[in-house]
């Protein structure tokens, strides 16, 4: 198992909970975050545990000076023309439009996802943000495992810390790296060197690293296992993450 220390574990939070900011709509508050963040972050890669530190740097880079060009309302409007108001079909946000068309498929995989949630504590918020299946969610929750990591080898040893290193490797196999690569690569393919072409590659190329740091190998979806239903699956209210 690679070394784990606090240092990193925090450091992979941090990415994490950038990468989740990059994909929810904007608003000043993000905007606000993102710009200080992006830039910020390249002070957390020397303790990230990745092999492709200079690329994922570049990228960070990339996506700077793509914020800098863009005023909120340009942010918003870039949002809206690549993810519009409805769910895009060439590349959704959300696990569940990955994999098996039936309803109960999908169902099951909500409630599957809600119990991770709800085994450390979160429930579903009661201000509306985004599906608790949307990939800005699911990263959030692994900003919240790693950083919960940290905290438990420094307060309460190694034994607490590796329950968390767990869930995440579950969490990744099961759920997120299941579709955050494919969702990365076709959004990163459509808009090209659009604006949002940047935190795209960069969330490909940081879950690659997880890939290896957490030793998962998820059977990644194709293209061809996107699927469109014209309902959405019991449970797939619009949510996000607080602590009980």
């Amino acid at each position: 198992m690679p070394s784990t220390t606090r240092d990193a574990n925090v450091a992979r939070s941090g990415f994490y909970r950038l990468l989740s900011a990059a994909f929810l709509y904007p608003n000043a508050e993000l905007w606000d975050f993102l710009r200080t963040g992006v830039p910020a972050a390249r002070e957390l890669l020397a303790d990230l545990p990745v092999g492709n530190r200079v690329d994922l740097e570049s990228l960070l880079q990339a996506w700077d000076r793509s914020l800098r060009a863009l005023t909120l309302d340009d942010w918003e409007a870039e949002y809206i023309r690549t993810f519009t108001h409805a769910m895009p079909v060439e590349y959704p946000p959300y696990e569940t439009q990955y994999g098996h068309a039936q309803v109960f498929y999908q169902s099951q995989q909500l409630a599957d996802i809600a119990g991770f949630y709800r085994a450390f504590g979160l429930e579903v918020s009661t201000a509306a943000k985004e599906r608790l299946d949307h990939v800005s969610v699911e990263l959030e929750f692994m900003a919240f495992l790693a950083y919960k990591e940290a905290y438990a080898r420094a307060h309460d040893g190694a034994a607490a810390g590796e329950i968390c290193r767990r869930a995440q490797q579950s969490f990744m196999t099961h759920h997120l790296g299941r579709f955050g690569p494919l969702f990365a690569r076709l959004l990163r393919r459509k808009v090209g060197d659009g604006y949002y072409g940047a935190p795209a590659e960069l969330l490909e190329r940081f879950l690659e690293a997880e890939f290896a740091y957490l030793e998962v190998r998820p059977l990644v979806f194709e293209a061809s296992d996107i699927v469109t239903p014209d309902w959405l699956p019991e449970g797939a209210g619009f949510t996000g993450l607080e602590a009980e």
